[in-house]
């Protein structure tokens, strides 16, 4: 019985180990992988609409074909965001497109900072005001507070840098990766 138990221990270690290598070539592959989650939670977007009309949070693609309207866009949604004052936030960019052979693309490094009106929890999935960062969609939230909306992007600067400790983390990395993304100077 001692042996079994070890023989079955042994197993259970090897599975571990093959689990362990299998996700760290996963993260190797996807530079977002710390960020998916594991939830399956997915975004689902009109394509023809704007201030966050028809945007909702599914846990099953089945549920895609559930929406009613015309084209949508899925994207997977993120899962473990990262959180201002516990909440969610994301960045409108703005870029300029001068040639498309070659492509030359302009990017405009002032952004606004957009927030949820509520602070941010994985299982509401519900709850526009948590999820979405549309300012149409914040405004009408009673519960706000006051609490502003939108900041500069010098505003998220002087946050990660006053908080977390992260000095010109914005103006160099942040900024540089956005440009590696749209391809701009």
């Amino acid at each position: 019985a001692a042996a079994d138990a070890a023989a079955a221990a042994e197993g259970d270690r090897e599975i571990e180990e093959e689990a362990v290598a299998g996700l760290r070539e996963l993260a190797g592959r996807d530079a977002q992988f710390h960020m998916a989650g594991c939830q399956g939670i997915w975004i689902v977007k009109a394509s023809n609409s704007s201030k966050g009309v028809g945007i909702r949070l599914i846990d099953r693609l089945a549920q895609v074909a559930d929406a009613k309207g015309t084209a949508r866009v899925v994207q997977k949604y993120i899962e473990r965001p990262l959180l201002v004052e516990g909440r969610k936030f994301d960045l409108r960019c703005w870029v300029l497109v001068t040639g498309w052979n070659p492509l030359a693309v302009w990017f405009y490094d002032d952004c606004l900072v957009r927030f949820c009106s509520d602070s941010w929890e994985l299982g509401s999935l519900g709850n526009r005001f948590a999820h979405l960062t549309n300012v149409s969609v914040n405004k009408g939230n009673a519960s706000r507070g006051g609490r502003p909306g939108v900041w500069h992007s010098d505003g998220l600067e002087h946050y990660l840098e006053r908080r977390l400790g992260l000095s010109g983390v914005w103006r160099g990395e942040g900024v540089a990766s956005l440009q590696e993304v749209d391809g701009s100077t």
